[in-house]
This record gives C-alpha cells, structure tokens and sequence, in this order.
C-alpha cells in the first residue's frame, strides 16, 4: 500500500520516459512527480514492463506516461465531483495522476490519442457490470478489482483520422531486433492483439464515451461507421453522459459535498487501495474551470506495488427512472443488448509482416 504523500509539485525526471510537455498543460503543477512515475512503472511492469502498451515497444525516450483521462479536467470542478459522486467516492478525493488512469504510449501513439483519434474498449464483462448498477444508482457501482493477469482492452479507432498512419508493433525482445520482430497494423487496426494493463476500465470507457460523443457531433458519418462496427459503443456513451449529471436529487448532491473527504488527506483514489497521491489543487482552494471539459491533453519520459481500488461509501440516492427511460429513448434499447466487437471482420491475410 502507498504511503500518504504531500502535495504534489512539478515532476523531476525520472528514468528516461517523459510526461505531457508543459506547453500542452492549462494548469501549472500539474506534471506527474517522481513518486507518481515510480507507482506508474510498478503497476504497469506485471503486464507490460513499461513498454508501450499498443506498439508494445521498448520503454525509452519515444516512450511516455500518457493520462487515460487528461489530468486538465482537474481544474474542471463541477466535472470532478459530478464522477466522484457517481462512482461512489467522497467528494475531492478523485486524483487523475492515480497509477490506474496512467499508462505507457509511444510519442505519436500518446498524440493521437490526445487527438482522440482512438480510445480503448475494456473487456464487455465490466461494461456490463456497470451497465446493470446504474439501475440501482451510485450506492451499487461495482468495486472491481485489478484482476491478476489485468484488465484487457482492445483498440477501437475513432474517424479516420489514423489511416494513413499504420501501427508497428514488436511481437518479441529478444537481441539484437530485427524485422521478424515487428508486424505493421493498418487501418481499422482489427489485426492488433488485444491488451493487458492495470489501467481501470472506468477511466476507459469515460474516455472512449467523451471521445465518441466528441465523433457524433463532429462527424455523424465516422460515428455511425465505428458504431457499426463497434455497436457497444451505445452502452459506453449512456454511460459518460450518465456520469456527466448527479441526477435529480441535486439536495443530496449538495449535501454530500458538504462532507467532503473525511479521510483528509486527498490520497484515497477510487477502487483500490492505490494511495495516489494528494492533489493540492482539489483539496485546497475550489478548483477553476478550464475552458471546456472535452478537451485533452496529456505528453510525460516514465518506474511499484499491486494495490487494490476502494471505494468510499457517501449516502446514496438512485437515478431516476426517469432518468433512464430519457437515455433509453434517445439511445435505444438495442445499445444495451448487442454485444461487443460484432463488427471486426477483417481478413488478416490482408496484413503483411515486414
């Protein structure tokens, strides 16, 4: 387990990956610390040995901690607090430099995913879990735990912005490489493996469901292909715009936000025993809104322990059925019922071997 930690400050280099760079922030200290990088390399080494999670390359200086939710929306308070209450959390206790909203990409990997050019879909099993608890509101979201051999994700591509640029993978390490190592993944990238990480499925599917949303109104068109492809994408953004919104008992809201984080010390993030570290801005002054909360932005150069997500328990208030009748008109029920990756249907002897 974590010890508690200070507040955090800007980040000192830390063996040779790096983080956003500071241009790319909108906030200041807010760079992943030392400490932050060395719960990061511990967390991913069981899986990934902090290689690039997608291109599964060597970690070195194209190799960069790269936020699953931009650690910006930080200064976003009303969003912050709007998914702590509805993942069950206390109020202010939600820090996005946790190790499990934190992973490893290869520099242009980490820039098309700040372009949202790409998202990660976790496994349907924990999709379908959080689906049926919102039925049940906050009080039942699920506390899922780190599974031994992680949380698998696969790769979906958002528009189409990445098909002139294929992904290349390393298959193997062993010295010295050479081109029998690496295969090149073309767009819709259906030829790539899927992934094992520590990352938590809930920062995924918030991301995947923000970025799609993003795609629906940016490019109906790209939308409508990926969802045909993908049509469990209808259940990952009933799922964002659900954590968008309190609900409708806002007195409670309110009420809970009064109690604010008895642990005092900023450091519990959600369902592990991760200790993450305080997040000075959040537990502090109220924390300023950024301009809009769709934005991303996250580059970092990246180094330990097997923590286990828990969940502080608030008083709890369901969603309303109304609530859910409304998603379920504007979406539909068959979003709920499909089931995930129906449309992969690529030929991979398509795909050659360099």
């Amino acid at each position: 387990m974590d010890d508690q930690t200070t507040p955090r400050s800007r980040s000192q280099a830390h063996s040779t990956v790096h983080t956003t760079p500071s241009n790319r922030l909108t906030y200041t200290d807010g760079s992943l610390r030392a400490k932050d990088k060395k719960r990061v390399d511990s967390a991913d080494a069981p899986f990934n040995q902090r290689r690039c999670l997608i291109q599964n390359l060597p970690n070195d200086h194209t190799v960069q901690y790269c936020h699953m939710i931009a650690r910006k929306f930080t200064q976003d308070d009303d969003l912050m607090a709007t998914l702590e209450w509805n993942w069950n959390m206390h109020y202010r206790s939600l820090h996005l430099n946790t190790r499990y909203n934190v992973f490893f990409a290869g520099s242009t990997i980490h820039l098309h995913h700040d372009d949202d050019s790409w998202g990660l879909l976790p496994n349907k099993t924990f999709i379908d879990q959080y689906q049926r608890a919102q039925v049940f509101g906050k009080s039942a979201f699920p506390e899922i735990q780190l599974p031994e051999d992680g949380f698998e994700y696969t790769l979906i591509p958002l528009g189409e912005s990445m098909r002139l640029y294929p992904i290349i993978r390393q298959n193997e390490h062993a010295p010295p490489p050479n081109r029998d190592q690496f295969t090149l993944h073309f767009y819709p990238f259906d030829t790539l493996p899927s992934f094992r990480s520590h990352l938590h499925p809930k920062f995924a599917i918030f991301e995947l469901g923000r970025k799609f949303t993003k795609l629906t109104e940016r490019n109906p068109t790209a939308a409508d292909a990926a969802l045909s492809s993908y049509p469990i994408l209808h259940v990952i953004q009933f799922l964002y715009l659900l954590w968008l919104h309190p609900g409708e008992d806002k007195s409670s809201f309110e009420e809970w936000k009064k109690k604010g984080n008895p642990d005092g010390d900023g450091d519990r993030q959600s369902e592990s025993s991760s200790r993450t570290g305080y997040d000075s801005m959040r537990s502090g002054a109220k924390r300023r809104r950024t301009g809009s909360s769709s934005e991303q932005g996250s580059p970092t150069p990246a180094g330990k322990s097997s923590d286990v997500m828990q969940m502080a328990n608030p008083s709890s208030e369901t969603l309303s059925h109304d609530t859910l009748i409304e998603h379920e008109c504007i979406y539909g029920k068959g979003g709920w019922t499909q089931e995930s990756l129906s449309g992969w249907a690529a030929d991979a002897s398509n795909y050659v071997t360099p």
